[in-house]
């Protein structure tokens, strides 16, 4: 099976929530059960997330993380 490799569609934390129907505080929520990050700069407080990797997280056990 060949799986399509797709370039990381990296998304700031409102714009993930906006994507997917959801608060921020969903959003914080899910970080703090292991949601993956993409990139964050602690002090220049940017985080972003690949919306590839956050799809795939939900899709691999959403259920256990409500």
């Amino acid at each position: 099976m060949n799986k399509e490799i797709l370039p990381p569609l990296l998304v700031s934390t409102k714009e993930l929530g906006d994507m997917l129907g959801v608060t921020r505080q969903a959003i914080y929520k899910w970080r703090k059960k292991g949601c993956p990050v993409a990139v964050n700069f602690v002090n220049g407080r940017m985080i972003r997330y690949d919306f590839n990797k956050v799809l795939e997280w939900l899709n691999n056990g959403r259920e256990k993380r409500s």
